[in-house]
């Protein structure tokens, strides 16, 4: 089965992508750790986030809300990394509200959680334009959750859920996420602010409990320092407390320690206690494993680690620290397109040279080799490389070296066909699409047939059994995504109106005389056939035996049916058609690239 399993990195592998100058980091500084929790942020966001359950929607909406705001920082300047993840930022908040409770709360176990995710669509409407949270839908939430808390205040904003870490850092960030929307919206809400202020503000009593209510231990500290961080002014008795850090690596459970310290020097922060701030940061220190792999938490072994310590630490950071943690991200997207290099393979040397050209216009560098028969290209988000070649073992032997030597995760085979139908000729007040493509037309392979092969190669392959789950085929499907994706790029390529047309459907490889014959005998056999070609289903073959997701696209060059050589245009009509299949796949790669 084709299976695309998502690349893992380490620190220590981006670390050797920008060797020497990626020493740093692996450092123990402020800056190197928050640069790793947000590449840790990211790569948690690029996972299949589907998993039902409350921590999972917190975590979500954590790192939506921190990978926003830490990539719309001016300081880093990478708005481009933000704008490329907008789409799985997307997909990410339509999952949130998909989850959205019917009751109070809306979102999360409690009022903190609830606060929190609403935190979230606040920065992302501020930060990120075209997202799915727009005005309306962020007047609807915050109403409701301005509603429910003038409803329960009285009583506290006790949820009484199992999961509850009900405290005073519970109406500590009602209190910030409302304040944050009094300030966008101009709503008075400075009665319900008051209240919410004069709640956190209360301490947890020596008994261990908060307006009645029993508070773990270990989260005493998680509690202060976030009343402490919303009330650097009013929270004396609350500033003592924090500087308590010593008894921290006492507690069992590494991922509380480090949810502790991380609200230990966001509170520290708002008050300036650089001490008490820097003696947390060092315990940090401790609670690390650089050794896991990005978007499964370096922090408590927790990917909420990661989100809690990020927050706390990207206030306190120098613009110029941040902008060398840019330096990072930029490590991690070329980590990205290395893991996900595409290869691309081509028969004759038309092919070679649009495919070239058509990576050249898409503003692709192509970097220096001294095979004539390979090119490599670089592009700011995605490396190819080419290969050259013709017949069967050739073909073979290319397609083999960019799997095996280029270490090519996606395939594309790009070239020239003929068609397998006769000449358009159609009534232009007609709306009745032609079934066959045309001279100069692009056929997209839903799967790839063999045809006569054995012509060739005789019986070695004759029937071309295909090692696809204990069965053996003979039409080989095509890789669903890099269908889609050349599908969408040949709409932007040749939208409806252009000459050229677009079609969907089975390519046939095989041995063809240019005779009306033997094309007539070959449609007999295969009348779903749109283009006969001599290399695509080698290609397939060896792909799909090595599961790796593979396409085919062929410009019509002629019609294989004795008409090659007739009016003398051959090469004119084979670099057309090469040129218009090559633009269509180097449309097709920059939209796939936008998985990573």
């Amino acid at each position: 089965m084709q299976t695309v399993t998502p690349p893992l990195f380490t620190i220590g592998y981006l670390q050797s992508l920008v060797s020497p100058n990626g020493v740093w980091f692996r450092e123990n500084s402020p800056h190197a750790m928050a640069g790793r929790c947000l590449l840790d942020s990211m790569e948690y966001l690029r996972a299949d986030l589907t998993v039902p359950g409350q921590f999972r929607q917190l975590a979500n909406a954590h790192a939506v809300r921190l990978v926003t705001v830490c990539l719309s920082d001016k300081s880093i300047n990478r708005p481009e990394r933000l704008k490329r993840m907008g789409r799985r930022i997307n997909e990410v908040l339509q999952l949130l509200h998909s989850n959205r409770n019917t009751d109070p709360p809306f979102y999360g176990a409690d009022y903190w959680d609830w606060s929190a995710i609403l935190e979230c669509f606040l920065e992302v409407n501020q930060h990120l334009p075209n997202s799915i949270i727009t005005r309306p839908f962020l007047e609807n939430e915050m109403d409701s959750f301005k509603q429910a808390i003038e409803a329960t205040l009285g009583r506290g904003l006790l949820m009484h859920s199992e999961d509850e870490w009900y405290g005073p850092a519970t109406a500590a960030a009602a209190h910030r996420v409302l304040g944050k929307w009094a300030a966008l919206s101009d709503q008075n809400l400075h009665t319900t602010l008051n209240e919410l202020k004069k709640q956190a503000l209360q301490v947890i009593s020596k008994d261990g409990k908060y307006r009645k209510h029993l508070v773990s231990s270990s989260l005493t500290l998680w509690h202060y320092g976030q009343v402490v961080g919303e009330f650097p002014t009013d929270s004396a008795r609350q500033k003592k407390m924090i500087k308590n850090v010593d008894a921290l690596p006492r507690l069992p459970a590494i991922a509380y320690r480090v949810y502790a310290l991380a609200r230990v020097i966001q509170g520290a922060n708002g008050v300036g206690d650089n001490k008490t701030k820097a003696k947390a940061v060092e315990l940090l220190y401790d609670c690390q494993n650089l050794s896991r792999p990005l978007g499964q938490g370096l922090l408590g072994d927790e990917v909420k680690g990661s989100l809690n310590v990020l927050e706390a630490i990207w206030p306190t950071l120098l613009s110029v620290e941040k902008n060398k943690i840019g330096s990072m991200v930029d490590a991690l997207a070329d980590a990205h397109s290395r893991a996900n290099t595409v290869g691309v393979l081509v028969a004759i040397e038309p092919e070679f040279q649009a495919v070239r050209e058509a990576f050249e216009t898409d503003k692709a560098t192509i970097e220096p080799v001294s095979d004539d028969r390979r090119l490599a290209v670089s592009h700011p988000e995605y490396r190819a490389v080419i290969r050259q070649g013709k017949a069967h073992v050739d073909t073979a032997d290319a397609t083999r070296r960019l799997l095996v030597e280029d270490e090519a995760k996606w395939l594309f085979m790009v070239g020239i066909a003929g068609s397998l139908g006769a000449a358009r000729e159609v009534d232009p007040g007609s709306q009745v699409t032609p079934a066959r493509p045309d001279l100069g037309d692009v056929v997209l392979a839903a799967c790839i047939a063999p045809h006569d092969i054995r012509a060739k190669i005789r019986k070695v392959t004759e029937n071309a059994p295909v090692p696809f789950r204990g069965l053996n085929w003979t039409i080989i499907p095509t890789n669903p995504a890099l269908f889609a994706s050349a599908l969408k790029a040949a709409s932007e390529v040749f939208p409806e109106d252009a000459k050229v047309m677009v079609h969907e459907g089975m390519i046939v490889t095989g041995h063809l005389t240019d005779s009306p014959s033997g094309k007539a005998d070959l449609v007999a056999e295969l009348p779903g056939g749109l283009a006969i070609e001599e290399e695509g289903y080698i290609f397939a073959l060896l792909c799909l035996n090595e599961e790796k997701p593979y396409m085919v696209i062929r410009g019509i060059s002629d019609f294989a049916g004795g008409d090659k050589k007739k009016d003398g245009n051959e090469e004119a009509r084979k670099k057309e058609a090469a040129e218009h299949a090559a633009k269509v796949a180097v449309a097709a790669i920059r939209i796939l690239s936008r998985r990573w």
